[in-house]
């Protein structure tokens, strides 16, 4: 898995994975979170659309990069997730606390009307 980390014009980090978030590939995505807390970033934006995979392992490095962020009065949002992503994020509650944005312009913006939402019935919306 590939994990970049962008700071565009002093707005919210955003980090960028391509690949699969697994057993073997979360450290790399710990890392940069433990970078991003290191410098203070409080405001973070994980670009989901290159993520092809992710387990409960890349499930927590999520939950506790969000714990970190609102323990210093910021958060994290997901951005551009996949159909199997929404799902799975949505499933396991991860959802009810770190809001999903079908664009990483939206997620920045924080535009309600860009949330991307999964549908007891299977659907995406």
């Amino acid at each position: 898995m590939e994990v970049h980390i962008a700071h565009p014009g002093g707005g919210p980090a955003i980090v960028t994975m391509r690949g699969q978030l697994d057993v073997d590939s979360a450290p790399a995505l710990r890392t940069a979170f433990d970078q991003l807390a290191a410098q203070g970033a409080a405001q973070i934006i994980v670009d989901m659309a290159g993520l092809d995979f992710c387990d409960s392992i890349g499930l927590s490095a999520f939950v506790v990069a969000h714990a970190r962020c609102a323990a210093q009065g910021g958060w994290l949002r997901m951005a551009a997730p996949t159909p199997f992503l929404v799902r799975l994020l949505s499933v396991v509650g991860v959802a009810d606390a770190v809001p999903m944005f079908a664009t990483v312009d939206g997620a920045r913006r924080g535009d309600r009307s860009d949330l991307v939402v999964y549908r007891p019935d299977g659907r995406v919306a």
